[in-house]
């Protein structure tokens, strides 16, 4: 799991208060608050006047967003709040040597809806059946590295970028990672409802396809002809909208499946490998230690909590 690049942390003699500890940047279309806890905490409640997009750092929150249920909040993990939505936090590992550390980027609705205009009215999405924007439903995703990239280049902004350019690259840089975002909600999205809309969605379908055939040789001439496109334009497309390749999604698949099965069964790694559709199970195991951390019998031993790709 890759995480958003830590920001170093305040002085002790700075701090105002030993929870939710509060530093705010601010840029002309949205804010980045840094927040710091070095004790115990419950039921602090925080909310943003505009939307808001946060990403864990550092240690443990237990939160819930309104009248939704708590879930746990850990580093590599962001979730995003409607304006005025109520989140309620609490902190059960936070200590002076295990802090917690997050951030909440708060982005005016002007950028979000400018951004999202001129992608629906330039690039439509054909595939995935929806429209370019945020979905506040689909609020606790896991984070990928470009994501991250982006949420970590802002951050650099904030803190130690000092030059003339700095608001108009924040404002590049906060439409980019808007983009980012509205992807990774398109693939959340496609993963909850490939099932019920395989029928009529093209993209649904395709993916559908390939989590029922992981084992089999996937190609993207077959892939594209059931999106009725070309190969060159289901694939530029794929990328466009879900932003991840289609092979980098069908290894996504595979990894997630192996996981499963590495927790679930007794079969051999090397099984396993071939199970998932790894026809290498050499490159199994360098695939699996670049993604997620740790070999397959590494895994096996310790798996993590989270399952999701």
């Amino acid at each position: 799991m890759v995480k958003v690049k830590e920001v170093p942390w305040r002085s002790k003699k700075d701090l105002k208060t030993l929870v939710e500890n509060r530093v705010v940047f601010e840029f002309e279309n949205c804010e980045l608050n840094i927040f710091e806890t070095y004790e115990e905490a419950e039921d602090v409640f925080l909310s943003f006047d505009h939307f808001v997009l946060t990403a864990m750092l550092k240690g443990k929150k237990n939160m819930a967003l309104g009248s939704k249920p708590f879930f746990d909040y850990l580093p590599g993990e962001i979730v995003i709040a409607p304006p005025d939505e109520v989140m309620r936090i609490n902190f059960p590992e936070s200590t002076p040597e295990n802090p917690t550390q997050c951030i909440a980027i708060s982005i005016s609705e002007e950028s979000i809806k400018e951004t999202f205009n001129f992608l629906n009215d330039k690039h439509p999405r054909l595939i995935s059946g929806f429209d370019w924007g945020l979905d506040s439903s689909f609020y606790h995703l896991l984070s990928r590295k470009d994501l991250n990239q982006i949420v970590g280049r802002f951050m650099s902004l904030a803190i130690s970028d000092s030059t003339r350019e700095k608001h108009a690259v924040a404002s590049l840089t906060l439409k980019e990672m808007l983009i980012r975002l509205s992807q990774t909600q398109a693939r959340a999205i496609l993963e909850a409802s490939f099932r019920s809309s395989s029928n009529s969605n093209p993209m649904a379908h395709v993916i559908n396809y390939i989590k029922n055939h992981l084992s089999e040789k996937l190609r993207l001439k077959d892939l594209s002809k059931m999106a009725y496109m070309s190969p060159s334009h289901f694939s530029r497309k794929f990328k466009m909208e879900t932003g991840i390749s289609l092979t980098e999604f069908i290894q996504l698949e595979r990894l997630k499946l192996a996981k499963t099965l590495l927790v679930t069964t007794n079969m051999s790694v090397r099984d396993i490998g071939f199970r998932s559709g790894f026809t290498d199970v050499n490159f199994f195991n360098r695939v699996f230690k670049r993604e997620i951390g740790r070999t397959p019998s590494e895994f096996r031993t310790k798996p993590l909590k989270n399952l999701r790709p």
